[in-house]
């Protein structure tokens, strides 16, 4: 049991909802589902982007060798194909991770 769910078992803390007290287990429990996402329709999972902020090149996936990502989704993205089509400080995906 992590320190949070200790407290809200003592304290019932969380949230009121329409005058029901929902408590903060069942808002980390409803949190933890999985759920759908949607995006427009134009949007491409991986794109050029400008110098200087999330990038390939500061993402815990890339490869330096041979410009590559070794994330599963970007790799399913793909087809199996690891290799980034930019210049690695100029690219960047749904899958970014800082190092």
């Amino acid at each position: 049991m992590t320190l949070i769910q200790d407290l809200v078992g003592k304290q019932d803390i969380g949230h009121v909802e329409n005058g029901n007290m929902i408590s903060l287990t069942k808002i980390l429990e409803e949190a933890k589902k999985p759920g759908s996402v949607e995006y427009p329709k134009n949007h491409k999972p991986g794109m050029k982007v400008t110098k200087g902020g999330s990038m390939c090149a500061n993402c815990e996936y890339w490869i330096k060798e041979g410009n590559l990502c070794n994330n599963e989704y970007w790799l399913k993205w793909r087809n199996g194909n690891a290799k980034i089509p930019n210049a690695a400080d100029e690219y960047c995906c749904n899958w970014w991770h800082a190092q």
